[in-house]
């Protein structure tokens, strides 16, 4: 029986594509994985790497499509997995030797859910950090462990890649991701897994080695995906409605400022008018100051000098001061 589907979205990812395949390859379990390599329309060589690690490899399998996206290519997979658990790796990161080994200790109970720690690394030397659960899960529903985060003013991790997923679960309730958001489709993808999972447990053990690379919402912003993000967080919110969700809406809401041309910025704007009752949550002191800016000053301007703060902030190193004045 084919205990774990690892699926792997792939495109253009020739450069770290090898040591990725071969940390899977390391694994210290005795229990039988399949391997699902999804080559979403790749222009390098990276389906040639593929076909070769195929070749070599029985429990490799490899998908050719189209590019159609990471969200297309993840469910691609999802449709072609046969283990008892699904789990997410992408193409530029690496696994711990004994991942998998770790995660055979949880599956007896066969939770729903499983999470892990992971850690980011880059090409710089020390430039990296943990990334842990503010809370570990431990057997409980989804929800309540939900709930308890929320309590703690603190969000879950949404990153795909540190959780196993049982397929069952994924399957009874038809778990995919949805395809036509440019961004926020993890979190939306976890937030509908996690309110629904009867059981999940944890590990701070760091069993993923995540990969820095430069970027950010607001470095390749459009209205697409600034809309697409505030509409998870909205939808969210109303399931949920709390201060840690809120704080999170209005981390994407004063982006506004990055859409540099008026014309784009005026559907994000009558989103945020339309939902101003978020902003009442905040319990983060920066972003009580962003309502009052964007009240009375405009969204636009609001958020312009609002931005115009945050760069001094940062200048100046005040941001870890201001996060523990919460």
């Amino acid at each position: 029986m084919v205990t774990y589907s690892i699926i792997i979205p792939i495109y253009n990812a020739e450069r770290y594509l090898p040591a990725c395949l071969d940390s899977v390859l390391a694994q210290d379990t005795s229990s039988e994985y399949e391997v699902i390599l999804v080559d979403d329309g790749s222009t390098d060589q990276s389906g040639r790497i593929c076909d070769e690690y195929g070749s070599v490899h029985s429990n490799f399998c490899v998908i050719h499509t189209e590019n159609r996206g990471q969200s297309a290519a993840r469910n691609t997979g999802m449709r072609k997995a046969k283990g008892l658990y699904i789990l997410f790796l992408d193409a530029d990161d690496l696994w711990s030797s004994d991942c998998l080994s770790m995660l055979d200790e949880f599956i007896r109970e066969q939770p729903d859910m499983m999470t892990f720690s992971a850690c980011r690394f880059s090409a710089v030397p020390g430039d990296g950090n943990e990334i842990h659960q503010a809370l570990l899960p431990e057997g409980e529903q989804g929800r309540a462990w939900l709930n308890k985060l929320f309590q703690l003013q603190a969000m879950p991790r949404p990153y795909p890649c540190i959780y196993a997923y049982r397929r069952a679960f994924l399957a009874e309730f038809q778990f995919f991701f949805q395809e036509d958001l440019q961004t926020a489709e993890d979190f939306e993808f976890n937030m509908r897994c996690l309110s629904t999972a009867q059981s999940i447990v944890g590990t701070d053990r760091v069993l993923l080695h995540y990969r820095k690379t430069e970027g950010s919402l607001t470095s390749s912003l459009t209205t697409k995906k600034l809309l697409d993000n505030l509409t998870v967080s909205e939808q969210i919110f109303r399931k949920f409605p709390n201060a840690a969700v809120a704080n999170h809406y209005c981390s994407v809401a004063v982006n506004l400022a990055g859409l540099r041309k008026q014309a784009d910025r005026q559907g994000a704007i009558s989103f945020v008018q339309d939902n101003w009752d978020i902003w009442r949550y905040t319990s983060y002191r920066p972003y009580k100051m962003a309502r009052f800016l964007f009240r009375f000053l405009g969204c636009c301007n609001g958020a312009a000098v609002y931005a115009f703060f945050q760069t001094l902030w940062h200048r100046h190193g005040k941001t870890g001061a201001l996060m523990k004045r919460r």
